[in-house]
Protein backbone atom coordinates (compact mmCIF):
# COMPACT_ATOMS: atom_id res chain seq x y z
CA UNK A 1 0.00 0.00 0.00
CA UNK A 2 3.15 2.33 0.99
CA UNK A 3 4.55 2.13 -2.60
CA UNK A 4 0.79 2.64 -4.08
CA UNK A 5 0.70 6.01 -2.37
CA UNK A 6 3.69 7.17 -3.38
CA UNK A 7 2.92 6.58 -6.85
CA UNK A 8 -0.86 8.11 -5.87
CA UNK A 9 0.80 11.43 -4.58
CA UNK A 10 3.58 11.41 -7.46
CA UNK A 11 0.92 11.27 -10.07
CA UNK A 12 -1.11 14.16 -8.06
CA UNK A 13 2.21 15.93 -8.40
CA UNK A 14 2.71 15.87 -12.26
CA UNK A 15 -1.02 16.51 -12.19
CA UNK A 16 -0.51 19.81 -10.98
CA UNK A 17 2.69 20.91 -13.11
CA UNK A 18 0.43 19.56 -15.77
CA UNK A 19 -2.05 22.14 -15.51
CA UNK A 20 0.48 24.79 -14.63
CA UNK A 21 0.30 24.67 -10.99
CA UNK A 22 2.94 24.40 -8.61
CA UNK A 23 4.12 20.35 -7.90
CA UNK A 24 3.33 20.66 -4.29
CA UNK A 25 -0.65 22.46 -5.03
CA UNK A 26 -2.60 19.45 -4.07
CA UNK A 27 -0.10 18.16 -1.07
CA UNK A 28 -2.80 20.14 1.76
CA UNK A 29 -5.26 17.65 -0.59
CA UNK A 30 -2.81 14.95 0.36
CA UNK A 31 -2.33 14.90 3.81
CA UNK A 32 -4.56 11.53 5.94
CA UNK A 33 -5.75 11.03 2.53
CA UNK A 34 -8.47 7.65 2.42
CA UNK A 35 -7.00 5.48 0.31
CA UNK A 36 -8.76 2.58 -0.78
CA UNK A 37 -7.25 -1.07 -2.74
CA UNK A 38 -9.52 -3.41 -4.13
CA UNK A 39 -8.65 -6.55 -6.29
CA UNK A 40 -11.34 -6.72 -8.54
CA UNK A 41 -10.75 -9.17 -11.45
CA UNK A 42 -13.48 -9.02 -14.28
CA UNK A 43 -13.69 -12.46 -16.33
CA UNK A 44 -13.60 -12.00 -20.16
CA UNK A 45 -17.47 -11.22 -21.64
CA UNK A 46 -18.13 -14.79 -22.59
CA UNK A 47 -18.32 -14.72 -26.93
CA UNK A 48 -22.34 -16.37 -26.81
CA UNK A 49 -23.26 -14.16 -23.73
CA UNK A 50 -26.49 -12.23 -25.14
CA UNK A 51 -25.68 -8.27 -25.88
CA UNK A 52 -27.75 -7.26 -22.61
CA UNK A 53 -24.62 -9.02 -20.30
CA UNK A 54 -21.69 -7.07 -18.88
CA UNK A 55 -20.01 -7.29 -15.89
CA UNK A 56 -19.37 -3.60 -14.67
CA UNK A 57 -22.17 -1.02 -15.72
CA UNK A 58 -21.79 2.67 -16.57
CA UNK A 59 -20.18 4.47 -13.23
CA UNK A 60 -18.14 6.92 -12.15
CA UNK A 61 -14.75 6.39 -10.31
CA UNK A 62 -14.95 8.86 -7.20
CA UNK A 63 -12.11 9.87 -5.68
CA UNK A 64 -9.04 11.95 -6.79
CA UNK A 65 -7.42 9.39 -8.99
CA UNK A 66 -7.80 5.52 -10.01
CA UNK A 67 -4.97 3.45 -11.24
CA UNK A 68 -6.28 0.70 -13.00
CA UNK A 69 -3.61 -2.36 -14.26
CA UNK A 70 -4.53 -3.92 -17.34
CA UNK A 71 -4.63 -7.33 -18.61
CA UNK A 72 -4.73 -8.73 -22.19
CA UNK A 73 -8.73 -9.40 -22.16
CA UNK A 74 -9.49 -5.19 -22.57
CA UNK A 75 -13.31 -4.20 -22.30
CA UNK A 76 -12.71 -1.00 -20.75
CA UNK A 77 -14.36 1.83 -22.12
CA UNK A 78 -14.31 5.22 -21.83
CA UNK A 79 -16.70 8.10 -21.71
CA UNK A 80 -15.69 11.68 -24.19
CA UNK A 81 -16.81 14.41 -23.19
CA UNK A 82 -19.73 14.76 -26.05
CA UNK A 83 -21.30 11.34 -24.72
CA UNK A 84 -19.51 8.85 -27.15
CA UNK A 85 -18.17 5.60 -25.73
CA UNK A 86 -14.42 4.62 -26.81
CA UNK A 87 -12.52 1.27 -26.48
CA UNK A 88 -9.29 1.69 -24.15
CA UNK A 89 -7.62 -0.90 -25.65
CA UNK A 90 -4.73 -2.91 -23.56
CA UNK A 91 -1.54 -1.71 -23.80
CA UNK A 92 0.96 -4.62 -22.33
CA UNK A 93 2.78 -3.57 -18.88
CA UNK A 94 0.94 -0.19 -18.42
CA UNK A 95 -1.71 1.10 -16.15
CA UNK A 96 -4.73 3.62 -16.90
CA UNK A 97 -5.08 6.85 -14.52
CA UNK A 98 -8.40 8.06 -14.44
CA UNK A 99 -8.83 11.03 -12.89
Amino acid sequence: IGALEGLAHRLMQLIAMAFGFTEGYFADSLIDSMITLKMIRYPPHPENACSKTFGVGTHTDWGSITILAQDNCGGLEVCLPGGEWVAAPPIPNTFIVNF
